[in-house]
């Protein structure tokens, strides 16, 4: 067996441990017609739920880094894009998202409480993801898939 001298760092992993203490469930949401409705009761869910909730400023969302948001919206889009997926479906979009979100956390230049508030939903995000690339079988890969939809969802409720 050969060791090898340069140790290798994971960001992924890193990332995860450190920001544990603010994970978080998602909450869901169904339809357009009851958005307000469907929006308090997934913040209720965080408060529930866990030990910390996603909150806004003042009212408002806050502020995601430009060159970070590219990757979000990359990884939304990626996910609007597919209606019914398959398990392939699932695979190729899986692939896709651990590619923005490798990018994502090696490239984070946020700082401070806005920074702090996105880790309250990007640590279970990366979760979720890690779940559906490991995903198997095509009725736990859609289970994924929507949940993943989901996500966004709340994403959009605290972050711009």
């Amino acid at each position: 067996m050969k060791f090898s001298t340069t140790p290798s760092f994971n960001w992924n992993f890193t990332l995860l441990i450190l920001a544990f203490p603010f994970f978080l469930l998602m909450g869901c949401q169904n339809s357009s017609s009851v958005k307000a409705l469907d929006e308090t009761k997934l913040v209720e869910e965080h408060d529930h739920e866990s030990g910390e909730s996603i909150k806004l400023i003042n009212g408002e969302k806050w502020k995601v880094d430009d060159h970070m948001m590219v990757h979000f919206r990359n990884m939304e889009r990626a996910v609007k894009a597919l209606k019914e997926p398959s398990l392939l479906d699932c695979q190729k979009l899986s692939t896709q998202l651990q590619h923005h979100l490798e990018l994502l956390t090696s490239n984070c230049t946020m700082h401070g409480e806005a920074h702090d508030e996105l880790h309250k939903w990007l640590l279970p995000y990366i979760e979720l993801c890690n779940s559906f690339s490991e995903a198997t079988d095509e009725e736990d890969a859609i289970s994924y898939f929507r949940d993943i939809e989901k996500s966004f969802i709340q994403f959009n409720i605290y972050f711009q």
